[in-house]
């Protein structure tokens, strides 16, 4: 009798493990993790480029100052403002990035 467990799903018939696969959970999951991090970095560095044109006030002090300045005027949701359409773009490339990375680097393997 054939039992079904992980060793067997994860496999192809030569026994080498499915690196396609394993490329593309690790590029989502790497995308998730890497946009939910830098969410608060990519909202201080478009507030710093747009200041001035648009009526959001004039940020001064260091990157941990002007991010305090934020969450304390709009709350924790402002720091993570426009993570939304990051989060459809990063995961899927990185998710199609790492299968294809790993095919070509491991191509004589």
């Amino acid at each position: 009798m054939n039992e079904l467990s992980s060793d067997n799903i994860n496999t192809d018939q030569d026994g080498s493990h499915n690196r396609v696969l394993n490329g593309i959970i690790s590029g989502l999951g790497a995308g998730f993790l890497t946009t939910i991090a830098c969410a608060p970095f990519d909202v201080l560095k478009i507030r710093l480029q747009v200041q001035g044109s648009l009526k959001l006030g004039h940020y001064q002090g260091g990157a941990m100052k002007m991010l305090h300045k934020i969450r304390r005027e709009e709350g924790i949701k402002g720091l993570f403002r426009g993570i939304g359409p990051a989060m459809l773009t990063l995961p899927l490339f990185l998710g199609i990035y790492w299968p294809i990375y790993n095919s070509i680097r491991c191509f004589p393997c």
